[in-house]
């Protein structure tokens, strides 16, 4: 809120470290590999990242990948692209989860933290064709998504941060 006109700003787009080739096939850090299934885990704006993969996904008739994401926000409202969201879990291999810090009244899904209970009833099981990835606060990734990821069997290859 200091800026004035004429000040500059630095800032870093995207580096492309988490590539969606689409029908499986993702780049990490440059090395390819095919999945079949991605747990994406989510936290406010970053959300950004995995509704891409999820978009790509969606659009693509014949990628069969399957996709599920726990989104995390403070309240409903808070939910960034739900209605995108919502449109593209219309697709069978892609599945939406919301959890908030306060419920409205009809509030069909959950309230809290990402819980190890969360990710083992909403998302892939560990294996070597499934991966997570994250995108959030530094606490969030690590309490939230990690811990209960290496919990759940998850290993450090399989599990990445956007």
């Amino acid at each position: 809120d200091s800026l004035k006109v004429g000040d500059s700003l630095e800032m870093k787009g995207a580096l492309g470290e988490i590539v969606y080739n689409g029908k499986g096939s993702i780049s990490i850090h440059g090395k390819e590999r095919t999945v079949k299934n991605i747990t994406l885990l989510a936290a406010g704006t970053g959300i950004t990242p995995g509704y891409q993969i999820m978009k790509a996904i969606y659009e693509d008739p014949d990628d069969t990948t399957e996709v599920s994401l726990i989104y995390a926000n403070r309240t409903p409202d808070d939910i960034l692209v739900r209605e995108d969201l919502d449109k593209v879990s219309t697709k069978k291999n892609i599945n939406v989860w919301y959890t908030v810090d306060a419920a409205v009244s009809g509030w069909k899904f959950s309230t809290g933290h990402v819980n190890v209970d969360m990710i083992k009833k909403k998302c892939a099981k560990a294996s070597d064709t499934t991966v997570a990835l994250m995108c959030g606060p530094p606490g969030f990734v690590k309490y939230a998504c990690e811990a209960n990821l290496e919990t759940l069997g998850y290993k450090e290859d399989t599990v990445f941060n956007f």
